[in-house]
Formats: C-alpha cells, structure tokens, sequence
C-alpha cells in the first residue's frame, strides 16, 4: 500500500517513538560492542590455555600432575588448554604457583624467559 498523504500521528505520542527508536539504536550498539567483546575474551582465553600448555610440557609435567598440584579435577586442566572454558583469578594464580611463573608471565608469554 503506497501512502498519497502524510501520516495523521498524534503530536503526545512522538515523543515517545523517537525514544524507542533511540533505544533501539542503543541496544544494537550494545550487542555489536558484546560480540566483539566476546571475540576478544575468547582469543585471551585460547591464547592463555596454549601458554599453560606449553609451561607444563616445557616442565615434563602431564595434566594430572598439574591437576593435582592446582587441585582441579584433569579434564578442567584439559578444558583450560583447549581454550573451552574462562578460568577464575583463583585458578590462575594457582596455574601460577604451579608453574613458578607470575601471573604476568602466564597473560604475557613473550616474558618468559
């Protein structure tokens, strides 16, 4: 249906449209910055599970061994390498400890030495 005349709408309610509208606009705004948000976590996460992996090989140390020593169950330790699940600051101070390595080391791999 093409409209020939303007749109009869009444003058109390625009307001109330263009607020919609603008909060709209702030909702998609916010899930693009959410996606992109998310891309990044989940390459720190990836990022940090090849760091872990790597430290405990360096150290000759299986999943277990470490499981043990960060006290998790080894499929966690499994899951942490893979880059599946986001560890806490808890367990990321323990991989630490595990490791003799900083946390800093651990978020930043070009300072290991």
């Amino acid at each position: 249906m093409i409209f020939t005349q303007p749109l009869n709408i009444n003058k109390h309610i625009l307001p109330y449209i263009y607020v919609l509208l603008f909060f709209k606009q702030i909702e998609q705004i916010c899930s693009m910055a959410k996606k992109a948000t998310n891309t990044v976590d989940a390459e720190i996460i990836i990022k940090l599970g090849r760091r872990i992996k790597y430290l405990r090989t360096k150290m000759n140390m299986t999943q277990m061994d470490v499981a043990a020593i960060v006290n998790i169950d080894p499929s966690a330790v499994r899951r942490y390498e893979k880059g599946r699940v986001e560890m806490g600051f808890t367990t990321l101070m323990k991989f630490a400890e595990a490791f003799e390595v900083t946390v800093n080391d651990l978020l930043y791999p070009e300072e290991i030495k």
